[in-house]
């Protein structure tokens, strides 16, 4: 039976794309993740049944949903394997095998696990997707992500021929020291030639300084070749990463993310080595080969039959690899990234007592991920101790044959040995080829990791007209799932309109709605139903970049650099010390600067953390105010100041004529709104001032009774 081809998932939540993926492969239809990403709505939640379904139907699969309502019975689907069952944890898993009381199943995650049934109906949900090609699947082959990905780096042609030139000329060079065997065997020591010792000696030496020195240059070009590239391709993925919508980020973490940039810097010497080496290895293969069967055809057949061995093992030996490449490399990123995380929240760490929580925690990601490492290096060692063995097997056959052929007189003491260094340059190409294919496998395992990030469309930028002045914001029936335009609605027929001057303020009970609304606003999602207008015309009609300087959003926690208060209000660097101060001084932030020891070039600390709440606050203020924004959003960005603070920098906002979206549970901070929009449930149940909506709803008379 037909084996399905393991897919590793990309991500946390790719659980759902792998087993597709799987599933293309197994009937001849050779996608990428990355792909299917682009065809597929994944949620932070992951992959929605029904978005299986709709992709799956893309690529001419007939996708039919089931519930077993008795998991006794998942033998009756043995005809309909391989199909996708859905285990707790909103898990996708492709089932591969039933056989007797044995199922055998693909794990996105970890790859083959083979199980009892009753172990096996201890997850599953019952849930399964059976996918059978119709007559709109079509075959197809694999399109090489990873060639396209590589080819986005420098690499400098001159100094790639001039480094494979000088490859050649040192590889032509390392010819002379079989002949050279050869003849002092043969001519000097057999013929007893003293008189060519010393000149013999002579050449050698400036042969050995012209090898040095030629090595030299060769690795000196090589190592900068390595640096431009992957300097340039680092470059390129990371401007990428910033143009990513925010979608791409509800599912990854920052410590993922991290990670596979990172992972960027073990490419350096695998990429150019293969560049160089392929061609320089391949020729001489080629050269010696011809030599050797000029040699003794015999002794050269025997050689090349080691050789094709060596590459069979080489090959079957890659295939164990590769799925220990891709545990090792998704443990490490699991491992860094919760390290990252719990760095970023050290004070929260500390004041719940969490350390030797959060250190167990990291422990047992640590502990998977030397496993893994452990399997891979093992795997590792076992190969070098093959070659290492394999390496002295070809010697002594030669000198085992090569003796026979001696004493008939059929070759010499000195063609012996010269073979013997033959076999050599011959073999250790082979293997260097066999090496170069094994790194560029492991290369791939990173790339995969890449391309989510390399191939995933951009924001679109939209290159409409340019927005200078605004007047009015109006969202009319606004629809917005995470999973998509047929989701699970998490806002329900949003209605609302802000003019330039008023104050609007959102409120409502955690999660109902109201930060999703203002990532609307901004344009962070495209995909919704209704119509969001700015102006009387459609948002989407409008340069991405001229819209979102006409906003500027608090969040209640924010992002700070390791600098100056100066580099992080004005983090551009293209503002004068007056506009710094003036910013400052409208988010009532003055006072406090001035008491610093530094003043505007006090350093605040790594995320601000020499700073308090208030204080990192109105730094924020200060850092949207200097970009002159004409509609300012709190989004509780202002729920650590006290009222008095609060009150004045509100003032200082409505002198400046700007427009202001507050969403808080504060009611010091909403009594003064012009209008506000009480949400429940993703939905606007009842809008109006704060003294009419609480005299007439109870709910939001109960949200504020006992502020």
């Amino acid at each position: 039976m037909k084996q399905v081809k393991f897919i590793q998932q990309l991500s946390e939540t790719g659980c759902g794309v792998a087993a597709i993926c799987m599933i293309l492969d197994f009937y001849g239809c050779k996608t990428h993740i990355a792909e299917l990403n682009k065809k597929i709505n994944i949620s932070r939640d992951g992959v929605s049944l029904r978005e299986l379904i709709k992709v799956s139907k893309i690529y001419g699969l007939t996708a039919r949903a089931m519930q077993l309502q008795d998991k006794e019975n998942i033998r009756q689907i043995y005809n309909e394997l391989p199909c996708i069952c859905l285990k707790n944890n909103n898990h996708y898993i492709v089932l591969c095998k039933i056989k007797n009381d044995f199922v055998s199943y693909l794990d996105p995650e970890i790859g083959k696990v083979t199980v009892s049934i009753e172990e096996f109906n201890k997850s599953f949900t019952g849930i399964m997707l059976l996918l059978t090609p119709n007559k709109e699947f079509k075959k197809r082959k694999k399109k090489n992500y990873s060639f396209s990905l590589l080819k986005l780096g420098f690499l400098d042609k001159k100094m790639i021929v001039l480094a494979i030139f000088l490859s050649v000329v040192i590889q032509m060079m390392t010819l002379f020291t079989p002949w050279i065997t050869k003849y002092v065997i043969d001519d000097v020591v057999g013929k007893s030639a003293n008189t060519n010792i010393f000149i013999l000696f002579i050449y050698s030496i400036i042969f050995a300084f012209a090898y040095g020195l030629f090595s030299f240059i060769r690795y000196k070009i090589i190592s900068l070749l390595e640096k431009k590239y992957v300097s340039s391709l680092k470059k390129i993925i990371v401007e990428k990463t910033f143009k990513l919508p925010l979608k791409f980020f509800d599912i990854r973490s920052a410590g993922e993310i991290i990670s596979r940039i990172n992972s960027i810097d073990a490419l350096q010497q695998i990429i150019t080595n293969i560049v160089t080496s392929i061609f320089i290895d391949f020729t001489t293969v080629v050269i010696v080969a011809i030599v050797m069967l000029r040699s003794s055809v015999k002794l050269a057949y025997i050689i090349f039959a080691m050789g094709f061995i060596l590459c069979v093992f080489l090959l079957f030996f890659l295939k164990t690899v590769d799925k220990k490449n891709l545990n090792s490399i998704m443990s490490r990123e699991k491992t860094q990234s919760y390290l990252m995380e719990s760095f970023s929240n050290i004070t929260i760490m500390k004041t719940l007592g969490a350390n030797k929580i959060v250190v167990g925690k990291w422990g047992e990601f640590y502990n998977k991920q030397i496993s893994s490492e452990y399997i891979r290096e093992k795997t590792l060692g076992l190969y070098q101790s093959f070659m290492l063995s394999y390496r002295l097997l070809p010697t002594f056959v030669i000198l085992f044959i090569g003796s026979l052929l001696i004493n008939d007189k059929v070759m010499s003491i000195g063609e012996m040995m010269a073979f013997i260094s033959l076999t050599n340059l011959f073999l250790n190409p082979l293997a260097t080829i066999m090496q170069n294919v094994f790194d560029f496998q492991y290369s791939t395992s990173i790339i995969d990791r890449l391309t989510e990030i390399v191939f995933e469309d951009e924001e679109p930028v939209n290159d409409g007209k340019y927005i200078k002045n605004f007047e009015q914001l109006e969202f009319n029936n606004v629809d917005f799932s995470y999973d998509g335009r047929c989701g699970e609605k998490v806002l329900n027929n949003i209605t609302f309109n802000l003019k330039k001057g008023d104050r609007i303020s959102f409120v409502g009970r955690t999660g109902c709605g109201k930060t999703t609304i203002v990532k609307l606003i901004l344009m962070l999602y495209p995909y919704y139903n209704g119509n969001i207008l700015i102006n009387s015309e459609n948002i989407n009609k409008y340069n991405l970049k001229s819209y979102r300087k006409l906003f500027g959003i608090v969040l209640q926690d924010q992002m700070f650099f390791n600098d100056t208060i100066r580099n992080n209000i004005d983090i551009a660097q293209s503002h004068t010390d007056d506009e710094v101060k003036q910013a400052i001084k409208i988010a009532c932030f003055e006072a406090d600067v001035e008491k610093m020891p530094f003043k505007m070039d006090t350093q605040i600390g790594d995320n601000g953390h020499n700073l308090s709440g208030g204080q990192r606050q109105r730094l924020a203020i200060a850092r949207i105010l200097i970009n002159e924004p004409q509609i300012v959003i709190l989004d509780e960005g202002t729920n650590q100041l006290d009222a008095i603070t609060e009150d004045r920098i509100m003032k200082n906002l409505k002198e400046k004529n700007i427009s202001l979206i507050t969403i808080t549970h504060r009611l010091s901070t909403i009594v003064s709104s012009d209008k506000i929009f009480f949400l429940d449930n993703g939905k606007i149940v009842d809008s109006g001032e704060h003294i009419e909506l609480k005299e007439r709803n109870e709910s939001y008379s109960r949200l504020f009774e006992k502020q």
